[in-house]
């Protein structure tokens, strides 16, 4: 049987009692603190044993902790005193008034009144007024336990049914979804895991990862335990703020494993210089894993180009799957592989469906996350029917086996949907994850979340599609800082894009325009929506990832500091009112120039309806309008095979009662 989370604690403090097994890079650039596996393992006892001295003995408890060493022991110690351990982003200090309540909000759902942090937050807390929310509750600092209370320990009782910890899953906002997971889950992931990263013991690695958050606490610190592994740990304020760190940090370790979101990758990129990266050596790194977000390919050509030089070899990238749901691990692309990069035709993906490239239509390159982990069954499942669809069709991603969470806590209506799905013919239960993907020669591709999906008149938008293209659209753009989602309009969806731009940037309708420019090119739709923010305005969780939901609300409630609003303007107002004032070309120039945005002396007679972004609906509120404009019939075949505006004066010239 596998052994418990305290079980490899003792095994790596017999087996390397004095080498280092974590080591925290502080934030200011200071000499690096560390803990050994002896030293790590007396201070878990200590406080295990002071869990366990509590009247009443606590059953869980929450972790309130800074970046560092004491998070580590209060982990830990937990889990020597049969404690549920429930890992939560610690407050903002700039957000009191947001980030306290919240917390509250946790404790509750998690039916917890125990808070373990250090003597200095809790000093903070009692100074700030907003922390009057937390009066009811009971807080500990594991930082003041005396190592000697390591002598009064007692081991628990040995069980893997144990509800070991209660992760929270990214994006939680008013209402906190905490997924139960159990001593087996915990263990029994983290060695699929490893299975499948092929490391050896005793090996170094490095993230800059949260480490309450499970890519960064499974996938860094668990990982770490179980392979005896020296982790070393950078917080992510100040990779963000410095990404070169991350990339010293990997050179002077010589660290065999690192991994992280693939905004990460585009940091490193784009904030280190060429003089900068002939410093770095990363000819070490064996495994760069990348996951919790969309792995983008042209991430993966830009990194691998930008530090081929470092000795960074591009079959180390390994692209992962995975969820809180499920522990973590759920499939990976093979070690000493590159990660396929599949090209589908991007208009099939939009209306559901999967097909190969046509010469000259757009594209989309899908990055394959290889084959289920051990003993995890994949079912892909259509969302409405729950029939199973055959390889290579788009559905819902279904999991089950061993690492797959029991529940939500305190949600057992929302636990039975999620964690208790059937197909039609009765097979289950399993985890609905949510995603959207198909598989292809027994490998996992992923096309988006189905929660997420914005439907414009009838097709598929994919958010992360648009985020990745705004990226992309001026320099003026900070990159993983936007958002994509729909508002409603009088004609249905209509696609709004919120994005951040840099402190310098003046010319707000220039990159408004840009935007909008590189979606009508690259994906063919129009936003209907721009706007442009200021640095850090974006709502996004604590792992880094944008929320969404959570930003749409907040532009509809008024609270974004909005720098620059374009919003087009409805179809039916876009209608020339001097309709003795010019020619039908003017009038199409003029009503797509404000339909789009785009400026009317840019606009070409060789242009097709569909290259100005227009599509059925709009070329049809545009024929509607133009026939109220002329006081004639306009039949809708006028525009039958994608018309130029010039091919389109022709034929309405043409036209009876149209002009001479």
């Amino acid at each position: 049987m596998a052994p418990t989370v305290v079980e490899l604690l003792e095994r790596q403090a017999t087996r390397r009692p004095d080498a280092a097994a974590y080591v925290f890079h502080p934030d200011d650039g200071g000499p690096p603190v560390q803990r050994t596996w002896r030293e790590l393992l007396g201070r878990a006892r200590a406080i295990g044993a002071a869990l366990e001295a509590r009247t009443p003995r606590p059953t869980r408890a929450l972790l309130q902790y800074a970046p560092g060493l004491e998070y580590l022991d209060a982990l830990f110690g937990c889990a020597c005193a049969g404690v549920t351990v429930m890992p939560a982003s610690p407050p903002d200090p700039m957000r009191l008034a947001r980030s306290l309540p919240r917390l509250k909000a946790v404790l509750e759902v998690a039916q917890s009144s125990l808070v373990l942090t250090t003597q200095p937050l809790m000093d903070l807390l009692q100074l700030v007024p907003e922390a009057q929310v937390l009066s009811g509750f009971d807080f500990m600092a594991t930082d003041v336990v005396d190592d000697a209370a390591a002598a009064r320990w007692q081991a628990p009782a040995r069980d893997h049914e144990r509800l070991a910890m209660i992760q929270f899953t990214s994006g939680t906002t008013a209402t906190p979804r905490g997924v139960a997971l159990r001593e087996q889950d915990l263990v029994g992931n983290v060695e699929r895991y490893l299975e499948h990263l092929k490391l050896p013991e005793g090996c170094v690695g490095m993230i800059w990862l949260p480490l309450f958050h499970d890519m960064g606490l499974i996938g860094g610190i668990f990982t770490a335990l179980a392979l005896g592994m020296t982790l070393h740990t950078l917080s992510p304020v100040a990779f963000l703020r410095t990404p070169r760190r991350w990339l010293e940090v990997l050179t002077a370790t010589r660290a065999r494993y690192t991994g992280g979101p693939n905004f990460g990758y585009e940091l490193a990129v784009r904030k280190t210089t060429p003089e900068e990266r002939a410093r770095f050596d990363l000819s070490a790194l064996e495994i760069a894993a990348t996951g919790a977000e969309p792995v983008r390919s042209s991430t993966l050509v830009r990194f691998g180009d930008a530090f081929a030089a470092c000795g960074f070899r591009r079959r180390a990238f390994m692209a992962c799957y995975g969820l809180a749901e499920a522990t973590l691990f759920a499939a990976g692309s093979p070690r000493d592989t590159h990660p396929t990069v599949l090209s589908v035709d991007a208009g099939a993906l939009l209306r559901g469906e999967r097909a190969a490239p046509v010469p000259g239509a757009p594209v989309r390159e899908l990055v394959g996350r290889g084959a289920a982990a051990a003993a995890l069954e994949r079912a892909i499942v259509h969302p409405e029917t729950l029939a199973r669809v055959p390889p290579g069709a788009l559905g819902e991603i279904w999991l089950r086996g061993p690492g797959v969470g029991v529940r939500y806590l305190g949600d057992d209506g929302l636990s039975a949907r999620t964690f208790g799905a059937r197909t039609s013919d009765g097979d289950g239960p399993f985890l609905r994850t949510g995603d959207q993907g198909f598989e292809l020669d027994g490998e996992l591709f992923i096309t988006g979340r189905l929660k997420d999906l914005v439907i414009v008149r009838g097709v598929n938008v994919y958010p992360s599609d648009v985020e990745a293209a705004v990226d992309g659209a001026d320099p003026a753009v900070r990159p993983g800082s936007s958002a994509a989602f729909a508002l409603e309009g009088p004609l249905g969806e209509r696609l709004a894009v919120v994005l951040e731009v840099a402190e310098s940037t003046q010319d707000f309708p220039r990159v408004a325009s840009a935007v909008r420019g590189h979606l009508q090119q690259e994906l063919g739709l129009a936003a209907e929506v721009v706007c442009l923010l200021p640095p850090r305005a974006i709502l996004k969780t604590s792992s880094g990832k944008v929320q969404r939901g959570g930003t749409r609300a907040a532009l509809l409630a008024g609270e974004l500091q909005v720098l620059h609003r374009w919003e087009g303007a409805t179809p039916s107002e876009a209608v020339s009112q001097a309709r003795d004032a010019g020619s039908v070309f003017s009038f199409l120039v003029g009503w797509v120039a404000k339909f789009t945005g785009r400026d009317a002396k840019l606009l070409a007679g060789d242009q097709t309806l569909s290259s100005l972004g227009l599509d059925s609906l709009a070329a049809a509120t545009l024929l509607w309008d133009l026939e109220h404009w002329l006081q004639a019939t306009v039949p809708i075949t006028i525009a039958v095979g994608d018309p130029t505006l010039d091919e389109l004066c022709a034929r309405v010239a043409k036209l009876p009662g149209g002009p001479s």
